[in-house]
């Protein structure tokens, strides 16, 4: 599934070679074990994983004592984006940020993909972020 989600939504392709494109796992579980990783699995009627989302806490560096998440990835398999997996997701991911002492949940996404269009029609936008390859 990494694969896939590679193909779909790596925006450094002429930069990364698509087999090196792999997380850095030792930087996720230093970030999981000081407790700022959470994630959420969905799986398909066959018990098998059709779909994640990871996301970072941490307290905000300008604003003491407040807690925000942000999504690092979120995934789901194109055959499951039609039913409400992707909202329940979303709305799983939200709700472990919360229970985790999260005050905001700020969503990043790509332009024109298809979780940009269903976050313009659910949420404000906050700022936006730019990038440029250096």
């Amino acid at each position: 599934m990494l694969h896939e989600h590679y193909l779909e939504s790596c925006n450094f392709k002429e930069l990364v070679v698509q087999e090196t494109a792999v997380p850095a796992w030792d930087k996720y579980r230093a970030i999981d074990d000081a407790g700022n990783l959470l994630s959420v699995l969905v799986y398909n009627d066959d018990a098998q994983c059709v779909g994640y989302a990871a996301v970072f806490l941490s307290d905000h560096p300008h604003y003491e004592g407040l807690k925000t998440a942000w999504n690092d990835v979120i995934f789901l398999l194109p055959k499951y984006r039609t039913g409400s997996a992707g909202g329940r997701l979303m709305k799983a991911i939200a709700a472990a940020a919360k229970e985790a002492g999260a005050i905001a949940f700020q969503w990043h996404a790509k332009p024109n993909s298809p979780l940009n269009d269903v976050l313009a029609k659910r949420h404000a936008v906050f700022e936006y972020v730019y990038s440029e390859p250096l």
